[in-house]
C-alpha cells in the first residue's frame, strides 16, 4: 500500500524514503532472523517455514531454488 501511495503521489521524497526502507530493512530482517534462530532452534525454523518474513515469499523461493 505505501508503494502505492509513493508511485501515484509522485513525490521524489517518498520514492528516497522506499529505498532507504528497503536498503535498511532488508539487512535489519535477516539480522533479526538469526538471533532468532540461535535463540529458539528448530521451533523457530518450523515457524519461519510456515510463515515467511517478506510478503512476497514466492519469487523469494525462487531465487533460493536458483542458489541452490
Amino acid at each position: 500500500m505505501r508503494l502505492a501511495l509513493t508511485v501515484g503521489s509522485g513525490e521524489i521524497v517518498l520514492y528516497g524514503l522506499t529505498v532507504f526502507a528497503l536498503l535498511t530493512g532488508w539487512p535489519m530482517i535477516r539480522q533479526e532472523e538469526a538471533e532468532l534462530e540461535h535463540r529458539f532452534g528448530e521451533e523457530y525454523l518450523a515457524y519461519k517455514r510456515a510463515v515467511p518474513a517478506v510478503l512476497i515469499p514466492p519469487l523469494f523461493r525462487v531465487v533460493r531454488a536458483r542458489q541452490r
